[in-house]
Order: C-alpha cells, then sequence, then structure tokens
C-alpha cells in the first residue's frame, strides 16, 4: 500500500489503523437478552507489545441489541466511515510537540480483525452453509452430512503444494475418488469483490418487507439452491476509496481460532459429550461408505457401540492428562486456577475461557506425552500444532520461523489423513 499511495507513505507520523469488532457480555450471564458489540480502533504506528494496552485502543462503537446486528452493522458503521473518508481525503490539523510545528494528520484503515462470523459481517461474504468458504467462494465444494445435519467442505487437498504426497494418494479427490491434479482457485481482488457484490443491488437494513410476516423455515441439508452468491452484500468499508486496492483486508483473530482448534482437539481425545466422534459422525461414516472399522456396532444386548479410534484415549491416558493439568504448577498471572477446570466425573476442561485454553495449547507436547503410545505419529503432528500456534502468539514474531513451521504442519504431516483408524 505505500507504493501505491507514496504522497501518504512519505508523511511518517500518518497513522495506520486496524478495526475490530466482536460481542460481549459484561454481566456473565449467557442468557441475557441484550448483545454488546464494541467496534476498536487500533493505530499499527506503535510496536506490535502495545497494540492490546488500554490507552491506544479508541472504542469508536458500542452497540446496545437485543440481538446480535448481523448486517445492520453497517448502519452503525456509517457514520464511522465517513469519518475515516474525511481522515483520508482532508486529513486534520495537528501539533507535533517534539519539533513545534503543526502538520496534516490523514489515516488509513489497513485491515478488519475479527473472529469468522464477525469477519462475515464486515466483508459482506458468506461465511456458514453451502458456500462457507470466503476463499473459493462460488467455487466451494461442500459434502452434506445428514446424521450430523452438517456440511463439510472436501476441497482442502486443492490448497497442498503441486508435488505434495497427499495429491496422489487413492481419494484425495473426494468427489472422483482418484488423484488430486487440481490447483487452488484463483483468489479474487478487492475490486473483482466490490463488482460481484454491488450487482445485488443497494443494502436495505433490517427485514425485507417482502418477507416480513413470513416465517423462515430451516432449509433442509443438502436442499440448497445453486443461485446464492457468495457475496450476497456489498460491504460498507468499501465505501473507502483505498481498501479495495489492499490485497489483505481482513485478518482472522487468531486467539478465536486457537481457542476452537484446543477445544475440539482435548474434546475429541477426551471423548464424552464434547467429543466431535459421536454416533452421528459414525453413522456418516457408514453412509459414506468410509473407515468400515469405525462404524458403529451392538453387542449382545443389542446395545450400540462406537468402536474407538485411533484419536481416542484410553482411561489411563485421560486420567494422566488431567493429573497433568490439575497438579501443574505454573508462574503467578500465568493463568487462571487449572484445578477448577478439572472434572474427573465427565473426563472434561469445563468453565475453561479463551486465556486457559491458549495456555493448554502451549502445554500440548506436556500432556500428550504418555498419549497415543500406538500411534506415535499422530502425537507428533498433534504437537507441531502446539508449536505453530506457540510461534504465532509470540510477541516477537519471525516470519521465516512462522513459514517453516506452516510448511512442516500443513504440508509434511507423517500421520495420513486417511489411517485415522
Amino acid at each position: 500500500m505505500s507504493f501505491k499511495y507514496l504522497s501518504f507513505a512519505r508523511e511518517h507520523r500518518n497513522i495506520r489503523l486496524a478495526i475490530s469488532t466482536d460481542g460481549l457480555n459484561p454481566f456473565g450471564n449467557r442468557r441475557a437478552n441484550q448483545s454488546v458489540w464494541t467496534v476498536i480502533l487500533t493505530p499499527l504506528n506503535i510496536p506490535p507489545s502495545q497494540y492490546m494496552r488500554p490507552e491506544v485502543s479508541m472504542m469508536s462503537l458500542l452497540i446496545l441489541e437485543p440481538k446480535a446486528p448481523s448486517e445492520d452493522i453497517d448502519v452503525y458503521l456509517d457514520h464511522l466511515v465517513e469519518e475515516l473518508n474525511e481522515l483520508w481525503e482532508d486529513g486534520v490539523q495537528a501539533f507535533h510537540s517534539f519539533k513545534k510545528e503543526e502538520f496534516t494528520l490523514k489515516s488509513m484503515l489497513m485491515w478488519a480483525i475479527p473472529d469468522f462470523p464477525a469477519y462475515g459481517k464486515l466483508s459482506g461474504c458468506v461465511v456458514h452453509g453451502c458456500l462457507g468458504c470466503p476463499i473459493c467462494g462460488e467455487e466451494t465444494e461442500y459434502l452434506s452430512l445428514h446424521a450430523s445435519s452438517k456440511n463439510v467442505y472436501h476441497c482442502h487437498t486443492r490448497f497442498l503444494p503441486p508435488n505434495h504426497s497427499f495429491r496422489f494418494e487413492k481419494g484425495s479427490n473426494f468427489l472422483s475418488g482418484g488423484v488430486e491434479h487440481r490447483l487452488p482457485p484463483r483468489k479474487l481482488s478487492g475490486s473483482e469483490i466490490e463488482s460481484k457484490s454491488s450487482d445485488c443491488g443497494p443494502n436495505m437494513p433490517g427485514k425485507n418487507p417482502k418477507f416480513k410476516n413470513v416465517k423462515h423455515k430451516k432449509t433442509p441439508i443438502g436442499n440448497e439452491t445453486e443461485t446464492r452468491k457468495a457475496w450476497p452484500r456489498r460491504s460498507l468499508l468499501f465505501d473507502l476509496p483505498y481498501l479495495k486496492n489492499n490485497p489483505m483486508r481482513h485478518v482472522l483473530d487468531v486467539m478465536h481460532a486457537e481457542n476452537n482448534i484446543a477445544k475440539h482437539i482435548v474434546g475429541t481425545c477426551l471423548g464424552g459429550s464434547h467429543s466431535k466422534d459421536g454416533e452421528n459422525a459414525r453413522k456418516d461414516f457408514k453412509s459414506l461408505k468410509l473407515k468400515p472399522q469405525l462404524w458403529l456396532k451392538e453387542d449382545s444386548r443389542k446395545r450400540t457401540i462406537i468402536p474407538p479410534g485411533a484419536f481416542t484415549l484410553t482411561s489411563e491416558e485421560r486420567k494422566v492428562l488431567l493429573d497433568t493439568i490439575y497438579n501443574l504448577k505454573v508462574p503467578s498471572n500465568f493463568s487462571s486456577n487449572l484445578q477448577r477446570i478439572v472434572n474427573y466425573a465427565t473426563h472434561y476442561l469445563h468453565k475453561c475461557k479463551s486465556h486457559n485454553w491458549h495456555v493448554i495449547m502451549q502445554l500440548v507436547p506436556l500432556l500428550f506425552r504418555h498419549g497415543f503410545s500406538k500411534h506415535k505419529d499422530l502425537r507428533r503432528d498433534i504437537m507441531k500444532i502446539s508449536i505453530f500456534f506457540s510461534l504465532l502468539c509470540q510477541k516477537v514474531v519471525n516470519r521465516d520461523h512462522i513459514v517453516a513451521a506452516k510448511s512442516v504442519v500443513f504440508w509434511r504431516s507423517t500421520f495420513s489423513h486417511h489411517s485415522l483408524t
């Protein structure tokens, strides 16, 4: 962006901003019928270690609604975008206290830092259903799981390097059952996305008057129409004239991604109600004729039995993992009291907040050191994921280390995705 707007880049005192938004519950009551959304602006001209300081963050909007604003968030962002346009075009007069001079201060919004649902609200793209991949867009390939009532996006092998070994395995192309020779979809530019979303017409806040008195019926899985668009509405942020030229307009919040991945890995390995591996998942295996050794079985009393997979910890391994967390000694202010989150009755971690999941993700090499004794490659790959997030969450991020860790985690995994048996 500095090479495209040289006049802005020459003045090093101009401010580059990032916007973030998310919902919160200020009173800790999940049953409260009130939603609070904050929109925060953060300057990027300061060192990265100071981004999260309270005196630096500027809360520009506080949205109080009975429900989340969803697509109507553009109504609240209208005045903020108008002020950002004024700061970009005209600027404001500021005083440099060190040089004792006045200058014209301008600002540029570099990118947004939301979680995945908020990413759909800010960018105007679909982040769920049959077009839930913003990268693939209308080319998203999905599979409907009727037992689990979920959609699975199975075109991930297209994003591997052309010479990756997983591409040449039988079944890497889920639709044809053969090898995968296709390249990833072409990434659309900001101008192309704006033209696609502009064809949908102006954004109308609220519910469409045509369907005001019509009750919404949930569309059955697999019956989605093919006429849906990946960008059904134009993002209000495109009113900023420079944003469409920015190749990176949105950055997903790493805290939410790490929280979800750690929660699903630990929950699936421990089993129970929080596991992603249940009866419905095994029924989908049978309907797709995949992994017959993992199909549901019945004993002599006709009780349903779920055969354990390679990712299932034994009762002894679960106890060792929970004991490690319970007896762990950490420095002061490193985390909350980890003993309170361990529940031996349900074999899970209850009331675990986002920072606690961040701590657990960093401790994965310690927690799983005695697990998966028969599948050491799986244990090694889970540890690689932990190391990747550990490098990503450091105060000083080295790009070369991140690229090397990414290639190890996503391109050179030794535990094949076809051998989780």
